[in-house]
């Protein structure tokens, strides 16, 4: 039960407060998932504690090393350099069901990323006719993420509504859902990668919409950004199953620390 609790502490301390219970709410989703698959009662292939903790090196208050937390529907990879984390992406929560159906054992209706859902929802329905027409690229929502699991994320970067082409209320609701995004970080490293962002200017921010137009069918979106990427897909089982991702494109996996260790050290 020691070994839980640390673990559980090195999940708490690598999220803020609120991402942090978005992962434990996942994590209580594989109960229902047992359920509606119809699992043996002594089968283990959905449980809530079925998560995996590894550690790249030796933990260091100066030295870089390294963290994963990786599971069904999390991963969570950070690095760290003199006491502090210096990569915290990517950083991917799923969720399965999206929306949990009656006779489960979570209420029907818990919606573990309903705020991802319905912000996205939100700010589509703002766009005009025109604005929409440049931001929905697609009639069709992709499978799964557009970047994949690939080790290095890419997407088209032109494609979308562009940040300046939008309304002042637009502009404001675009940026508090990629802050949202952000936050499940702890605040210190949240808030150096969003100072990134609006160094290189928030004016490069886009939208991209695929899919449908209402909860209940597949639909897509995604925030592009030379410096962040994010991702949210809804299609399979029904359009009812999520996969959400944050990308840093300057320094996912600690990239940038890796190779700073590598030309300096060896």
């Amino acid at each position: 039960m020691e070994q839980k609790k640390q673990a559980m502490d090195v999940l708490s301390a690598s999220l803020s407060e609120r991402g942090a219970s978005t992962t434990k709410a996942i994590m209580q989703l594989e109960g229902v998932l047992h359920v509606l698959e119809n699992r043996p009662a002594g089968s283990d292939h959905r449980d809530p504690e079925k998560y995996y903790f590894s550690i790249f090196g030796e933990p260091s208050a100066d030295k870089p090393w390294g963290w994963r937390i990786e599971g069904h529907h999390l991963s969570l990879n950070y690095s760290s350099a003199k006491g502090k984390i210096y990569s915290a992406t990517p950083l991917f929560f799923g969720t399965n069901p999206a929306r949990v159906p009656a006779n489960m054992p979570l209420p029907e209706g818990t919606e573990v990323l309903q705020k991802e859902t319905q912000m996205g929802f939100d700010l589509l329905h703002s766009l005009t006719s025109e604005q929409k027409a440049i931001a929905k690229t697609s009639k069709k929502a992709p499978y799964d993420m557009v970047s994949s699991n690939n080790k290095v994320a890419v997407v088209n970067q032109s494609e979308g509504l562009s940040y300046e082409r939008m309304s002042t209320d637009q502009k404001e609701a675009f940026t508090n859902m990629l802050r949202y995004y952000i936050r499940r970080a702890p605040y210190g490293f949240a808030t150096e990668l969003l100072q990134k962002v609006e160094n290189v200017g928030f004016e490069h921010l886009r939208f991209v919409w695929m899919g449908a137009e209402e909860w209940g069918a597949g639909h897509y979106y995604r925030i592009s950004h030379p410096v962040i990427l994010v991702e949210y897909d809804c299609t399979q089982n029904n359009a009812n199953h999520v996969h959400t991702v944050v990308s840093d494109l300057t320094n996912d996996w600690g990239e940038d620390l890796i190779q700073k260790h590598i030309r300096e050290d060896h």
